[in-house]
């Protein structure tokens, strides 16, 4: 029997689709293997999402398992402790003298403030400390009763300026004058008196020691 196309042994004429049935499965794998890239691609950001998220969970988990009671973390305590223990010191340095005119120490003081204030929103709310911090600013925010602008908002305002508005350095020779007439019933004994106590619950060990700033 003579060869031919229909014969599947020897040398006949090929197909001639073949050519275009080989193309046609090339060109099937090559989306098939498109589509498994397309869904690797698709898979990869919600694994990242996925590595990302459990990671900030467990940052979150240490946050928590290492703060303290005082509700805060135990490298902040030694921030908030050094800033509440500079702030009382120049507190104690107005009592003694008067500085409404010194602009280095009033920028200074304005600066420690600052710290303060951004040392409160370190802590978790309802505990001991930030209820005395929360009072602390509050009884400078509150002074002077009547005026239009309070001590706390010179302090937050006028920080690193090389001029003070003079109703600041007024309130500060205030301070001084009232501290001078009245003593323990002064606002800066007051504030340095809360100072010192949430210095001594950051470190207990200093509450036996009653000359420790």
């Amino acid at each position: 029997m003579p060869d031919s196309f229909q014969n599947p042994i020897g040398g006949g004429p090929k197909d001639p689709f073949e050519k275009y049935r080989i193309e046609k499965i090339e060109k099937d794998k090559d989306r098939d293997a498109e589509k498994k890239m397309m869904r690797w691609g698709e898979g990869k950001p919600h694994s990242a999402f996925a590595a990302y998220f459990l990671l900030l969970f467990k940052k979150i988990l240490d946050l928590f398992e290492n703060t303290t009671e005082r509700g805060l973390g135990v490298s902040a305590e030694i921030d908030v402790q050094e800033h509440l223990t500079l702030l009382k010191a120049a507190i104690e340095t107005l009592k003694a003298e008067d500085h409404s005119q010194d602009v280095a120490f009033l920028n200074r003081l304005s600066s420690l403030w600052h710290q303060i204030l951004e040392d409160l929103l370190r802590f978790r709310k309802k505990t001991a400390l930030a209820n005395h911090m929360n009072a602390f600013i509050k009884s400078v925010q509150s002074y002077p009763e009547g005026k239009e602008h309070s001590f706390a908002y010179y302090l937050s305002e006028y920080a690193g300026q090389t001029w003070l508005p003079f109703p600041y350095m007024e309130m500060l020779k205030q301070l001084w004058a009232e501290h001078q007439k009245l003593h323990e019933g002064s606002h800066l004994h007051q504030w340095s008196s809360t100072l010192k106590e949430m210095i001594q619950m950051l470190d207990p060990e200093k509450s036996k020691d009653p000359d420790s700033p």
